[in-house]
């Protein structure tokens, strides 16, 4: 016999009055109200509105955890693109170095020991490489001549460059490092190419074109 059939078989006992019947009823409603709360919390999980409940979270939950992959997602492209982009100013400003190299005498090919950033040897691939030095009294201070070191913006991106030059053959050779900031890091485009005099003389020369260079003067790679 369940609590709730005791409590009515009590109080249908012919041995108590009016008043403890009364009692017992109201004491009866207290300890069923005191239990009628716990059973009802988790009544509504059970219901069609529960049901509607638990579908609403479950389609929130998956919103976003999509919109959260979607930006992540986006952010790495963006990223991406951003590297390229910077990848290909930093190409463009080497190949400005090469171009102004051709459009400069072929004995002002070179640096003075007093330009900033000059050194009198480099060191490329684990070989060390003496700069083409020029001389001060043969110098035209006139002449726009490629620099050690310079730095140039293009479409806002700042790119640090340095070069060097030496002789190579019958011709002179650069070796072009250009950086840049990409994701929070310093990266380097590195570029050689190869400029050869033209077919009169070594001195006073202009260099060849780029028509004329050999299709493998120019030596690219990414970072």
């Amino acid at each position: 016999m369940g609590l709730h059939d005791r409590w009515i078989h009590r109080l249908n006992s012919p041995h108590i009055n009016t008043r403890q019947r009364q009692q017992g009823k109201e004491h009866m409603n207290e300890q069923q109200n005191a239990t009628r709360p716990a059973r009802s919390r988790f009544a509504f999980l059970r219901s069609d509105d529960g049901d509607m409940l638990m579908e609403a979270l479950a389609t929130m939950l998956i919103v976003a955890l999509t919109i959260a992959a979607f930006s992540v997602a986006f952010v790495s492209v963006n990223q991406t693109q951003n590297r390229m982009q910077k990848n290909d100013i930093a190409t463009q400003a080497a190949r400005g170095v090469v171009e102004h190299a051709k459009s400069v005498d072929w004995d002002m090919l070179g640096y003075l020991p007093t330009d900033a950033g000059y050194a009198a040897t480099f060191t490329d691939k684990g070989n060390t490489y003496e700069t083409v030095t020029l001389n001060p009294a043969e110098v035209d201070p006139e002449v726009d001549r490629v620099k050690p070191t310079e730095e140039v913006t293009i479409r806002g991106t700042k790119v640090n460059i340095r070069t060097h030059v030496r002789r190579d053959g019958n011709g002179k050779s650069l070796l072009i490092f250009a950086q840049y900031r990409a994701s929070g890091s310093t990266k380097t485009k590195t570029m050689r190419a190869h400029i050869a005099p033209d077919a009169r003389s070594l001195s006073g020369a202009k260099t060849t074109g780029a028509a004329e260079q050999p299709a493998d003067n120019h030596k690219w790679w990414g970072d």
